[in-house]
């Protein structure tokens, strides 16, 4: 209703009342023989009024309601897009806290390959300590075990 923007609410409740009006007057013009054959069309434009005016009184109400409900949705969006940066920043902190986890236990399984090397490689099998280092890196991040 795209009206209901360019013209400001008051005049739909004037058009209101004055179709109310309208009617009610056409009711006593059948009194005044002189003016009494204006009655019909000024109570068809009493009714013609009172249609529109509730029309646009309604969909005035409605588009307040509508107003309103936008509003709130814009509140709600608000928080949570407050909420979604906070969610954000966590799952960062926890995503850094992993990758620190991952690098100390790679750094310790290098390590651990680079001392046992000598022994690893002398005869071209596999000893028991290399099997031992291959464990604790299959291992999972979390797991107390790895430190």
């Amino acid at each position: 209703m795209w009206i209901l923007n360019f013209l400001p609410d008051w005049i739909f409740h004037a058009l209101l009342i004055v179709g109310v009006l309208g009617i009610i007057a056409s009711m006593f013009l059948k009194q005044f023989p002189i003016i009494s054959k204006y009655q019909t069309p000024i109570w068809l434009l009493g009714i013609v009024l009172v249609v529109v005016g509730v029309w646009f009184s309604g969909g005035i109400a409605k588009d307040r309601e509508y107003q309103q409900q936008i509003a709130e949705l814009q509140v709600k969006i608000a928080e949570s897009e407050k909420r979604a940066i906070e969610a954000n920043a966590q799952i960062e902190y926890v995503y850094r806290d992993r990758i620190q986890v991952v690098e100390k236990i790679r750094y310790k399984v290098i390590s651990a390959i680079r001392e046992s090397s000598g022994k690893i490689d002398a005869n071209c099998q596999v000893v028991p300590e290399a099997l031992e280092i291959l464990n604790q890196a299959a291992r999972p991040a979390t797991d107390e075990g790895n430190k």
